[in-house]
């Protein structure tokens, strides 16, 4: 008789989830990074030049290379996207033989996703509606979700899995609004919470704006896109609930024994606000989006963890 094959070693599994893991980071960063870099946050004539690119898409010209730095990030990009790709194809071998459990059907989800994400870039370079954008980032926190739950199985607390659900569920909600701003050229259609109420009241209240399938209709100067302020008003409207329910997150993980977790969470999460309120006085400048975009899948990363 064959003899039956092996059980994975659990080490070596959460061991190959945690680099992908940390993997998955490195790629959101670099697609957010590109993402933005192609918005003209960073650019040189700021704001005259903040999207350029997407009015040039917009009016049917190709989509500009960009310089050296995204070159560069559009090739780490690429490694690192295939570096998880390779290790989703080995955690599922590993996980094969213990099908269907909790481990291969996470492994083979995050196989599945790798290569849906791998299919939408093909069709990346050039898209001017908001709906690849944020395809890209919602399929990267999944893959994160997945890497995550492989590494860290999820404790057995009621209490803080239900509020690590919500946590997670709003920081994606919250994330999903953050990337329509920067993918419909919204970044600069209100600077504050009066501006924007009064562009969406000049609008008419256009809801619109929100569709991702829609193209922007950008304009040659500030404010580029003046429908952008409905855009911008449910981005920073998530924020309250978002800030509650990662806080319940934190109070969960205190009242379960897990201080050092719900520190980290509040930590972050204090970070993460010193940040926003400092985004638009400071430019918009690459590198505090980025730390933005960083605090943002951190958070994610700790809530992922107790679902």
């Amino acid at each position: 008789m064959p003899s039956p094959p092996a059980e994975p070693d659990p080490r070596l599994v959460r061991r190959l989830a945690r680099a992908a893991a940390v993997l998955m980071v490195a790629t959101l960063m670099l697609s957010a990074f590109m993402r933005l870099s192609q918005a003209g946050l960073g650019c040189g004539d700021w704001p005259a030049c903040y999207g350029q690119a997407a009015r040039q898409m917009l009016a049917g010209a190709a989509a500009p290379s960009g310089d050296a730095a995204t070159a560069l990030a559009r090739l780490a990009h690429r490694a690192t996207a295939f570096a998880v790709l390779l290790l989703a194809i080995w955690l599922v071998m590993l996980t094969w033989a213990r099908r269907p459990s909790p481990d291969f059907r996470s492994a083979a989800l995050l196989l599945a996703c790798t290569l849906a994400l791998s299919l939408l870039g093909v069709f990346t370079p050039g898209a001017v509606r908001p709906v690849v954008a944020m395809g890209n980032l919602l399929g990267g926190f999944v893959l994160l979700a997945l890497c995550v739950r492989l590494a860290a199985p999820p404790l057995p607390d009621l209490r803080i899995r239900r509020a690590a659900r919500l946590a997670a569920a709003l920081l994606l909600l919250q994330a999903a609004a953050g990337v329509m701003v920067s993918a419909s050229g919204a970044a600069l259609a209100c600077l504050d919470w009066a501006g924007c109420l009064q562009g969406g009241a000049d609008g008419g209240w256009d809801w619109r704006a929100l569709d991702p399938l829609r193209r922007p209709e950008l304009l040659d100067a500030p404010p580029f896109n003046p429908a952008g302020a409905l855009v911008q008003l449910v981005h920073r409207s998530l924020a309250l609930p978002t800030l509650l329910g990662v806080l319940w997150l934190a109070y969960a993980c205190r009242r379960g024994g897990q201080s050092g977790e719900a520190l980290a969470v509040v930590v972050l999460l204090g970070v993460q606000l010193l940040l926003a309120v400092s985004l638009h006085p400071a430019g918009l400048p690459m590198a505090l989006v980025l730390a933005h975009n960083a605090a943002a899948a951190a958070l994610l990363a700790l809530a992922l963890r107790r679902v």
